[in-house]
């Protein structure tokens, strides 16, 4: 489902989506200007309020990518709910290849109602399943209150391949229930790099066996560069805390952290 386009692929340049987009059952793919396919898209914006219901991919502007994408200059501004994967740009990142999310931003809320299938939510990009993700000049700056999401993260919310993040930040406020950071909630076993990216926002956490960070959650290897936070980390039941990263495997460099933490 699309607010442009369902499914397919080719070029989406200069369109904009002003309608609510409603699931009411269990859907797969919900974009706020295409839901799936292998993209360039291109100054597009979604206006419209997002409600996944109990989808699973969810992207302000495209749902999940089913091979290379481009998207560049596209934005974001309305208010995003429910659903299990989702990304205030794209939802799901699903397949290997040279691809690249550039200039683009996140301006609407995203918020939670129902409890269901809560996984993976990014102010970018909700999840990165594959490798040869480029996400760079990008920024989030609406709230992401998900108090029952387990991997969040105001650019990133999980990411299992191999990605460059480069100059980013967050400045909305980020809260979830397991790992959560600024810029990325959770990476897994790749090496991925973080370089020249900054967190404003308060990141919020209200789980136990947690893990909260400034800039990354938990990360168990990669490389993060000239990166710091200003943003408060309160996450008083927490496991591991971290200004910069609540738990890491990797190398740091370049790093400072203002925000107080609890």
């Amino acid at each position: 489902v699309g607010g442009i386009i369902g499914e397919g692929n080719g070029t989406i340049k200069n369109c904009i989506n002003d309608s609510t987009i409603i699931s009411s059952s269990s859907s797969w793919h919900l974009g706020g200007i295409a839901g799936k396919g292998t993209f360039e898209i291109s100054k597009c914006v979604n206006k419209g309020t997002i409600d996944g219901g109990d989808s699973i991919y969810i992207g302000g502007i495209l749902g999940c990518s089913s091979g290379a994408i481009r998207i560049d200059k596209c934005k974001n501004e309305a208010t995003i709910k429910n659903g299990s994967t989702v990304g205030g740009i794209l939802g799901r990142y699903d397949s290997s290849g040279d691809s690249t999310i550039a200039s683009c931003y996140n301006l609407g809320l995203i918020e939670e109602v129902s409890v269901k299938n809560k996984i993976n939510i990014g102010g970018i990009v909700g999840e990165v399943n594959a490798s040869g993700l480029l996400i760079e000049n990008c920024y989030n700056k609406g709230n992401i209150i998900r108090p029952s999401n387990q991997k969040v993260g105001g650019i990133l919310g999980d990411g299992y391949s191999n990605s460059t993040i480069t100059n980013v930040y967050n400045v909305g406020e980020i809260s979830g229930n397991s790992y959560t950071g600024g810029i990325i909630g959770y990476q897994g076993g790749s090496s991925p790099l973080v370089n020249k990216a900054y967190n404003t926002g308060k990141i919020a956490i209200n789980g136990t066996d947690t893990n909260a960070g400034g800039i990354i959650g938990r990360m168990n290897e990669g490389t993060a560069i000239n990166v710091y936070n200003l943003g408060e980390v309160y996450a008083p039941n927490a496991t591991y805390v971290g200004g910069v990263a609540g738990y890491y495997e990797g190398s740091v460099s370049n790093a400072f952290n203002l925000g107080n933490v609890t």
